[in-house]
């Protein structure tokens, strides 16, 4: 959650009526080979308490701007009944130091409501096309789970109009070494996976090994010396 290349843990808590979910955030103060989880922080980047018994979160660059954002499902007893609900939270702080907005409640065209006793979602880029997707895993009383897939028909376009006049990225698909060309001084490249996470860095140069770098969509940041971003998506394969 930091950027700082490891893992951090987030658990919910829920109060002993049953009525609100708290998130407690544990940073990853050790590294990622060898973890060491400081003291916890209850309700962290802005965040408060979430209405219902059961909160669980996601997390995933949905809206491209280099961290994470938040997709909570929760179940909350009204009037003798079950309400499940999607709930998004942008991120607007920074990739070190997360910020979220109030929640949106059945965002980008989800459902409002569901017909389940839960459903937990998850991320996932899974056609393959540079953009999220999500996978919610659904319980039933007393019937079998199922499985939902929202797919984001949303197309992946860049920040920039002019990108493909102003930046020229090849090989793409790219196996080894990605060469980069810009119309404007660069001063300072980074490349995310799909998931949001920054995986690479860079100054001004005009080449970046993906060789070590596993098979998949990565979008690649390209900002000029006045501060704008042109940002590209490629193809490891």
């Amino acid at each position: 959650m930091d950027n700082d290349g490891d893992l951090d843990l987030l658990v919910n808590r829920t109060n002993e009526d049953l009525e609100v979910t708290e998130i407690h955030y544990y940073e990853n103060v050790g590294s990622a080979s060898a973890p060491d989880f400081g003291p916890g922080e209850v309700n962290p980047f802005n965040l408060n308490q979430i209405n219902g018994y059961i909160a669980i979160p996601t997390f995933g660059d949905l809206d491209m701007d280099g961290d994470y954002d938040m997709l909570v499902g929760t179940i909350e007893y009204v009037d003798t009944s079950y309400i499940t609900k999607l709930s998004y939270y942008e991120n607007v702080g920074t990739p070190e130091n997360a910020q979220m907005n109030p929640p949106v409640d059945a965002p980008f065209g989800l459902p409002s409501d569901f017909d389940s006793y839960w459903r937990f979602p998850r991320f996932v880029d899974i056609d393959a096309d540079g953009d999220l997707d999500i996978m919610a895993g659904e319980y039933l009383e007393d019937q079998d789970g199922r499985f939902f897939l929202y797919e984001n028909t949303t197309p992946v376009s860049t920040s920039e109009p002019l990108a493909d006049l102003l930046v020229s990225v090849s090989p793409n698909p790219v196996s080894d070494e990605l060469f980069i060309q810009a119309d404007f001084i660069i001063e300072k490249i980074e490349i995310y996976n799909v998931l949001g996470k920054l995986v690479h860095t860079a100054g001004n140069v005009q080449s970046i090994s993906m060789a070590n770098h596993p098979k998949g969509n990565y979008f690649i940041k390209i900002k000029n010396d006045q501060g704008e971003v042109v940002t590209k998506k490629i193809l490891k394969k």
